[in-house]
């Protein structure tokens, strides 16, 4: 898990600090590394087993013959890592001058767009490029989260993933962790985000990352909803990086805690005293408590808001809300040396649709619960987060035919890279989300959608532009129909 052995890598930017970092966990992690900057890297190179290219990123034609002679030397190109000089920024924003915008936007944010243009005919097929940005300056920061979205629509149809790492320079080893995770294979699903990678930018400073392997060797770790679907991938994840795993569901989770080897407790999460005793079992068993897992949940029914139901209502509340907050509540106090609690929002829970009002507002709520509870938590060591994801291919999807059959049909056309997300995928973000690694991280709703909330991938915008161009309207507004 999280191996890059036998990957080509270009790190541009390679003599900061986080630069550094990010090359040496790369290598230990199996990579081929080329390191470029205009500083000195030969030190560098020998100590990581690399090749070094001193370079001025700068400038648009260098930027490209690099990364030419990478693929020439390597016979491939498959990560790219964009790292920004790392310095004071240039003042504040009423004040800066003209020089010092131009000195910020060459030196930060060009280098960053030529390496994209120069990368995609270039890199692997499933690639990934990541990109730092300084939140020093957050304009430049923020537009480099711009065209970090706008990268990752454009490349999606290749397969390539590109996502944006926002941090300090007091935050190398936390970059070169986050980018180490957004490189890896597993994270084939996460393209378009942007990520803070800076202690006390999150929502609390927690202990910095400790394990270059992502082990979750000796925590004990509780999932709900895990006799399938993303549970399950997620307990088995769990277990074979060491944690020892509490299986529950109110479906029967037997064959998965024997695969796991650790325990089933049957559960209904939207009963508080069922959660409690959940909890309260896994710290008898395994002797503590670490990793907390919120992810049962049902979708409800397809209604407008004016048709729902009390009971209705009560009924998806209790099984997505209300049981994400009773594992918060009852966790903590078992929590005793600090630990994760992640929850499974949605990205449905990021932007509102018509006929899920029910199920939208219980997953706004998760990412809200998440966001309130790591700023009461923080003192107490507990980071907090959520994942969002899209549409997966979960037993939820297959309700009936016809809603498999649109699931799949939309998942094509509105998540850019093109396929549906895999439990294995959620397993993954999930792991990095638990372990030391993703220490720096609390109060997030990451997106777990390929891409889906950086925007309209080729699949939508593609063809209504082609339809634009032959003058088609009509047609358009037929499609425009068929969505609503």
């Amino acid at each position: 898990m999280f191996s890059l052995t036998g990957k080509a890598v270009a790190i541009l930017g390679a003599e900061s600090k986080a630069g550094q970092t990010a090359a040496r966990r790369f290598a230990r992690a199996g990579a081929k590394l080329a390191l470029a900057d205009n500083g000195d890297l030969s030190e560098l190179a020998k100590a990581t087993g690399g090749v070094f290219f001193k370079s001025d990123l700068t400038r648009e034609s260098e930027v490209g013959t690099l990364l030419e002679k990478v693929k020439a030397g390597f016979g491939k190109l498959d990560i790219v890592v964009n790292i920004p000089r790392f310095e004071n920024p240039a003042g504040a924003a009423h004040e800066v001058t003209s020089q010092a915008l131009d000195d910020e936007l060459n030196s930060r944010l060009k280098p960053t767009v030529w390496s994209l243009k120069h990368a995609k005919p270039r890199i692997s097929k499933n690639g990934s490029i990541i990109n730092v940005a300084d939140v020093s300056y957050n304009a430049v920061a923020e537009a480099i989260a711009g065209i970090t979205k706008s990268a990752a629509l454009e490349f999606a149809e290749k397969g390539i993933r590109v996502n944006c790492i926002c941090g300090r320079a007091d935050a190398s080893a936390e970059i070169a962790a986050l980018s180490h995770f957004l490189a890896d294979d597993d994270s084939s699903f996460i393209t378009g985000i942007a990520v803070p990678a800076a202690p006390g930018m999150a929502v609390a400073k927690n202990s910095s990352p400790a394990s270059p392997d992502f082990s979750l060797q000796g925590k004990v770790a509780v999932v709900t909803g895990a006799a399938s679907g993303l549970g399950k991938a997620t307990a088995l994840r769990f277990a074979k990086a060491g944690a020892k795993v509490a299986i529950a569901d109110i479906s029967d989770g037997d064959a998965v805690a024997k695969a796991a080897g650790g325990i089933f407790v049957k559960t209904d999460v939207s009963d508080e005293e069922q959660v409690r005793t959940l909890l309260e079992k896994t710290v008898s068993s395994f002797g503590g408590l670490d990793i907390l897992v919120n992810n049962a949940g049902i979708e409800g029914k397809d209604q407008e808001i004016k048709d729902i139901e009390p009971e209705e209502l009560e009924h998806v509340l209790s099984n997505n809300f209300k049981s994400a907050a009773y594992g918060i509540r009852h966790a903590v106090p078992l929590m005793k040396h600090g630990g994760a609690i992640l929850s499974t929002a949605s990205y449905a829970g990021l932007f509102g649709t018509p006929m899920y009002g029910n199920y939208i507002m219980s997953k706004a709520g998760i990412i809200g619960l998440t966001r309130q509870a790591a700023a009461e938590l923080k003192d107490q060591n507990i980071r907090v987060n959520c994942i969002c994801p899209g549409t997966m291919d979960t037993p939820m999807i297959y309700k009936s035919d016809q809603a498999s059959a649109v699931e799949l049909a939309l998942a094509k056309k509105l998540q850019p890279l093109g396929r549906l997300g895999q439990p294995e995928d959620a397993a993954a973000l999930f792991h990095f989300l638990a372990s030391d690694e993703g220490a720096f991280l609390t109060g997030q709703a990451l997106p777990l959608d390929g891409g889906m909330s950086a925007g309209p991938g080729y699949g939508v915008v593609g063809p209504l532009y082609a339809l634009t161009l032959l003058r088609l309207m009509p047609l358009i507004d037929l499609l425009v129909k068929w969505f609503k």
